[in-house]
C-alpha cells in the first residue's frame, strides 16, 4: 500500500491520483481489481473523506477507475491508444484492439441541412441529410461522442438502422456499395458542449480531443461529414508513420484553422 507526503507541496488527492496512475500502469493493479474502500484509504493514509473522494473521482473521469454502487471501485477497463486510420470505423478498431465495441444513439433522423452542414456536404442550403449522433463506447465505458452528417439522395433509408450494433462503414460499403476512397481529417482540442461533457464524464474544464473529418467515395463526393469528441485519456490518438530511407527526421508544419472553422456544424 502507497503513502503520502504530508510535507509535500503535492495536494494530498493530487499524491493518491499519482499512485494509483502507477499502480495501474504498472500492472500492479490490473483490471477489475478492487480498491481498497474509502474507509480503509481514510484510515491507511490518515486523510479526509473529501481528499479521498476526490482522488477517486477524477480518476473515474480519466477512465483509470470504475464505480459500482454498494460495491465500491474498480480498476476500469481502459482501451489503448487509437491509431488515426480515417477510413477504418470504430467497431473494427475496437475489435481489432480486442475491445467490446458498442454504440449508445443519440438520434438518428432525416433533416433539412444548415447552411454550414450543406457547404461541407456540398449540397443546398435546406437538402435533406441523415443526421447520426452516438456515444461510442469500449467494453461498456463512454469514449466518444460523435455526430455524422450524410447526403440522404446516398443513403435512402440509412435513418431506419440500428445504429446501437451497426457499423456505418459497414452500411455504406455493403448496403449502399459507396467506396470510401479518402478522407481529410483535422484533430485539435476544444472545450465539450454540456451534453458532451456529460456522456463522456469529463472534468473541469471539459476537454476533448476534437476529430472533424471529411469522406469522399471514389466519385470525389463527400458521403459523411463527422465531428466527433474523444475522451483525452480514455481514447487518445496515436498516429504512426513510417519514413522514406532517405528521410531522417519529420517536420511538422502547424497551419491555421480555415477562416469558416467558427462555422462548425452543430446539431440545434
Amino acid at each position: 500500500m502507497f503513502e503520502v507526503d504530508k510535507d509535500s507541496p503535492l495536494p494530498l488527492y493530487q499524491q493518491i491520483k499519482e499512485h494509483i496512475r502507477e499502480l495501474v500502469d504498472g500492472g500492479v493493479w490490473h483490471q477489475g481489481t478492487r480498491l481498497p474502500s474509502e474507509r480503509e484509504l481514510i484510515a491507511r493514509l490518515g486523510v479526509s473523506r473529501i481528499t479521498v473522494r476526490q482522488a477517486l473521482r477524477d480518476l473515474v473521469a480519466e477512465g483509470y477507475l470504475a464505480s459500482a454502487a454498494g460495491k465500491g471501485f474498480f480498476v476500469a477497463a481502459r482501451p489503448g491508444p487509437q491509431e488515426l486510420h480515417a477510413l477504418v470505423s470504430h467497431t473494427a478498431a475496437m475489435t481489432a484492439d480486442d475491445v467490446v465495441p458498442s454504440s449508445r444513439v443519440l438520434d438518428c433522423s432525416v433533416m433539412a441541412a444548415s447552411a454550414a452542414v450543406a457547404r461541407k456536404l456540398r449540397l443546398p442550403v435546406g437538402a435533406e441529410v441523415v443526421h447520426l449522433a452516438r456515444v461510442r463506447l469500449g467494453d461498456g465505458v463512454p469514449l466518444t461522442v460523435q455526430r455524422v452528417w450524410l447526403p440522404h439522395h446516398l443513403v435512402p433509408g440509412l435513418a431506419e438502422t440500428d445504429f446501437s450494433r451497426a457499423s456505418l462503414f459497414e452500411q455504406l460499403r455493403g448496403r449502399f456499395g459507396l467506396r470510401l476512397v479518402k478522407a481529410d481529417t483535422t484533430v485539435s482540442a476544444r472545450l465539450a458542449d454540456p451534453e458532451e461533457a456529460g456522456e463522456l464524464d469529463l472534468g473541469d474544464p471539459p476537454i476533448g480531443l476534437s476529430v472533424d473529418q471529411l469522406t469522399f467515395d471514389e466519385e470525389g463526393r463527400v458521403v459523411e461529414l463527422s465531428r466527433s469528441l474523444h475522451h483525452p485519456w480514455r481514447l487518445p490518438i496515436r498516429i504512426l508513420q513510417d519514413l522514406p530511407p532517405q528521410e531522417s527526421a519529420v517536420t511538422v508544419v502547424a497551419r491555421p484553422a480555415p477562416a469558416d472553422s467558427a462555422d462548425a456544424p452543430r446539431t440545434d
